[in-house]
């Protein structure tokens, strides 16, 4: 097989007439297809999908012919696992394949790259648009559990990647991310070309009190200047590349606390619905993104607007301790732009800013951390099964969360009685395939880690572990004065409820010894 160049609009058009593809299906095909000899070959087969609809699909007929041409000799099996996650992934590079299949990814990397349907860009490759649409449905159809567990597996490495990006990088890591969740999506996301994100510079200033005033009112701008006074870290500039002009600008506040805020009628808004709804836990923190302005000029308004979108979404889930997460929407958005965001549900109290009505978007992000739109399967074929929705975390306060610990220890051999605790909705356990019992008896043992622990170990071993009846029957089992005995046991209680909570508050499994940074 020999790589063909990709053919122009007018080249595949012609073929597709050559290949007695009626014309007005030509848009649909081009749509999914690209200049792509291969692709279009294909899309023209016989047996193909025609209808006036907006998107070309072929039947699996058609594909059960296709992919053996598009394969060419048998690949093993490894080799064919690296092509489904090349189909299902945005960009594949060498280092994806090692985290999400192991083995001798250099080989595999190697086999993908030499494929004629297989296009080599600065990341990494990616298949052709049809070849990746056949791939993708070959796979939920005849493998629907490979399929959801390719996509849950690429997911975390693909969130990972969010967690641990630059600033520069994130951008890029979250469109990656996105390309799992949005459908009918094969080709993988291009960074904007033509604009740029930059920190903000008091040089800025008075384009951006401008730019605020022209697209929101003088109400807007007044409120834009006070942030920029009490918090201009926050705020990111848009420019393009090559021009000084800002076309836009956004703003992430992270904020821990309400006081002084009262002077902006959506902060306020935000407070109290965190107050009414979970009120925030010690260290933790709200974020809002408060402002996302662009300029009534730019013709790429609503692409920049989800650029922007998607940078909060970014800082979403990086941001340690968050409580809730707020996006501000005009009431009458621009079209093309997502309200609510990316699925966060709106709160029902709508902001007046000058002439201008506002809504809010609000996620308790202790809850539903992974938010539930990442949790959805791309829309290829009809799966088998869907993956199971994940009920909401419940969300104690801290006095609440010591006391539910006390009452599990107490019931730590009572299966009937542990199911009922509150702390089996909690981050501890339901985020972490886990059960009760397994937390508290992790986190008993690793007293032993700890120094001076081995008392306390013994302490909370002999009256929840070993069941005795009474303190005193467990201090008599270990030949200690009831005085010295009720000491050891309160400081093990008190060890073990703050490693849960720091636990619970970081969303980190309880394995063992708490990491320094998280001591209590």
């Amino acid at each position: 097989m020999l790589p063909l160049s990709e053919l122009s609009e007018s080249e595949s058009s012609r073929l597709l007439t050559l290949k007695g593809v009626p014309e007005e299906q030509h848009a649909a095909v081009l749509s999914v297809t690209g200049g792509s000899p291969l692709a279009l070959s294909l899309a023209a087969a016989p047996g193909i999908a025609r209808n006036s609809g907006p998107r070309w699909e072929a039947e699996q007929a058609v594909i059960d012919r296709a992919l053996p041409h598009l394969l060419g000799e048998n690949p093993s099996s490894a080799a064919r696992q690296a092509l489904d996650v090349c189909a299902l992934a945005p960009v594949t590079s060498e280092a994806l394949l090692r985290a999400v299949l192991g083995g001798d990814a250099h080989r595999l990397f190697t086999w993908l790259r030499a494929r004629p349907f297989i296009t080599s860009v600065a990341r990494g490759l990616y298949p052709f648009d049809a070849v990746r649409a056949a791939l993708r449905r070959d796979l939920a159809w005849r493998d629907p559990d490979t399929f959801t567990d390719l996509v849950a597996k690429l997911r975390l490495v693909l969130l990972s990647r969010v967690r641990t990006a630059s600033e520069a990088q994130l951008p890029e890591a979250v469109n990656d991310l996105l390309f799992l969740s949005q459908p009918f999506r094969t080709r993988p996301p291009r960074p904007a070309q033509q604009v740029h994100e930059a920190h903000y510079a008091p040089r800025d200033r008075e384009e951006i009190l401008e730019l605020a005033a022209r697209a929101e009112g003088k109400a807007t701008a007044a409120l834009v200047a006070r942030w920029l006074d009490r918090n201009p870290t926050a705020f990111c500039v848009h420019r393009s590349v090559g021009q000084r002009a800002i076309l836009g600008f956004s703003t992430w506040l992270r904020l821990a606390s309400p006081d002084d805020t009262d002077w902006d009628p959506i902060v306020h808004a935000a407070w109290e619905h965190a107050r009414t709804h979970a009120p925030l836990r010690t260290g933790e923190h709200i974020a809002v993104a408060r402002f996302a302005v662009a300029s009534p000029s730019c013709d790429g308004a609503p692409s920049l607007l989800d650029m922007m979108q998607r940078r909060a979404l970014g800082e979403s889930l990086r941001a340690e301790r968050l409580g809730w997460a707020f996006a501000v929407f005009n009431h009458d958005p621009l079209p093309g732009t997502a309200a609510p965001h990316f699925g966060m549900p709106p709160i029902e109290q709508w902001v007046e800013v000058g002439a201008r009505r506002y809504g809010l978007c609000a996620q308790d992000w202790r809850t539903d951390p992974a938010a539930g739109w990442l949790e959805r399967p791309p829309a290829v074929a009809p799966l088998r099964r869907a993956e199971p929705s994940r009920a909401p975390l419940t969300v104690l306060s801290h006095a609440e969360f010591d006391e539910a610990v006390r009452e599990a220890l107490r019931n730590l051999h009572k299966p009937e009685l542990l199911e009922l605790s509150p702390l089996t909705k909690c981050r501890i356990v339901a985020e972490h395939d886990t059960d009760l019992h397994s937390v508290l008896t992790t986190a008993i043992e690793a007293l032993l880690l700890e120094r001076g622990g081995t008392r306390g170990h013994r302490a909370l071993t002999a009256l929840y572990v070993r069941g005795a009846p009474t303190q005193q029957a467990a201090a008599l089992r270990l030949g200690l004065p009831f005085s010295t005995y009720r000491r050891h046991l309160t400081a093990a209680v008190r060890h073990v409820r703050a490693s849960l909570w720091q636990h619970e508050l970081h969303g980190t499994p309880v394995t063992g010894r708490l990491p320094p940074t998280l001591r209590p």
